[in-house]
């Protein structure tokens, strides 16, 4: 028996001391398993990091960005003093920009996932269209973000945010889903028709969710207010309409007669310009006269003067001709409303 034993603990030994010759060199088993380990958590790591990008890049960052300059922006409106500024405030915004920005994962993702044959030609650096991700966990994000908005929304309590994201929901699903009646970015006016009509009643109800559900004030909508409105409303439409430019080719070879379609890359790049030109225009001299304050007259005249001059400047110097061109100014009209969303509330 303590032969045996001696033999077994031998052998565990020996086995420990073994090495192996690779590439030339001795190698102990007991590194090769350690190496093993290692490169098994690197690839790990590797691809958590890929399936991370490809989560990020399936949710169009930039238009989470700027929704939530536009939420912050709007929930400033309802604010009549700095006593209005408590910690329930924040939580409540916070609250309201989380469900809305699950309904903006949901339209982006839905809309990629009725385009995909499209987006490998427009936009083949998307993630579904790359193959980066399934069209399986496209679905699986678009729905779960959907379900998670509308359980949030209802257990917040308040009505508006249910409001806003039964809205958005209906609204991505009719803009991209290719049914009867539905699909409406197939029709120029139409689509960005939903699109002023979606913002203007996000806008309106996330206003009515500060200033009604949380502060437990009357419905009034301030000169400040109609003046976001009104201004938004230019930029929801030059949106709605620069946004086809990039796409060209690919609508015109699946058939969708866009606007952009019909007048080409530079006529729609010009109307696009002048009618966000008009924008500045009317920020200057609406915002200029219903200021009430010195400083707030200047911030409107100035700062509308600025955002006018750059995006004139920038527009002069574009080849639009280029899809990458096309798309880099369309990501300048997303930062360039974010701006204009933090001006709107200097308005007083």
């Amino acid at each position: 028996m303590e032969n045996t034993k001696y033999e077994t603990l031998k052998l565990t030994q020996v086995e420990s001391q073994i090495s192996r010759r690779v590439n030339g060199k001795t190698v102990h088993a007991s590194k090769i398993e350690a190496e093993t380990k290692v490169n098994v958590a690197k690839t790990r790591v590797k691809s958590f990091s890929q399936a991370l990008n490809a989560f990020y890049k399936f949710t169009r960052p930039y238009s989470i960005y700027a929704t939530i300059a536009f939420l912050i922006s709007t929930s400033l409106l309802a604010v009549e003093n700095l006593s209005d500024f408590s910690p329930l405030f924040f939580v409540r915004v916070v609250e309201g920009i989380i469900v809305i920005i699950l309904c903006v994962i949901y339209a982006v993702g839905i809309n990629q996932i009725c385009d995909m044959e499209i987006d490998k030609i427009n936009k083949p650096y998307l993630p579904l269209a790359s193959g980066e991700l399934s069209i399986t966990n496209g679905i699986l994000i678009s729905t779960t973000s959907a379900v998670m908005s509308l359980l949030l929304a209802w257990r917040s309590g308040s009505p508006y945010l249910l409001w806003i994201a039964v809205v958005y929901i209906v609204a991505g699903f009719g803009y991209s889903v290719d049914l009867p009646m539905l699909r409406w970015k197939k029709y120029s006016f139409v689509a960005t028709l939903s699109f002023v009509v979606a913002r203007a009643t996000v806008q309106t109800v996330f206003y009515l969710h500060i200033q009604v559900f949380f502060f437990g004030r009357p419905i009034i909508f301030s000169n400040t207010f109609t003046f976001g409105i009104m201004i938004i409303g230019f930029f929801s439409v030059v949106t709605g309409l620069f946004k086809d430019i990039p796409d060209i080719e690919g609508d015109r070879r699946n058939g969708i007669k866009t606007l952009a379609v019909k007048l080409g890359d530079k006529k729609m790049f010009q109307l696009c310009v002048c009618l966000l030109e008009v924008a500045f225009i009317f920020g200057i001299l609406v915002g200029g006269k219903q200021a009430s304050t010195t400083w707030s007259r200047c911030t409107m005249v100035v700062g509308h003067s600025i955002l006018g001059i750059y995006v004139w400047y920038r527009a002069k110097s574009i080849d639009i001709r280029s899809s990458v061109a096309a798309e880099s100014f369309y990501m300048l009209l997303w930062q360039v409303m974010s701006v204009e969303y933090l001006l709107i509330p200097l308005l007083r």
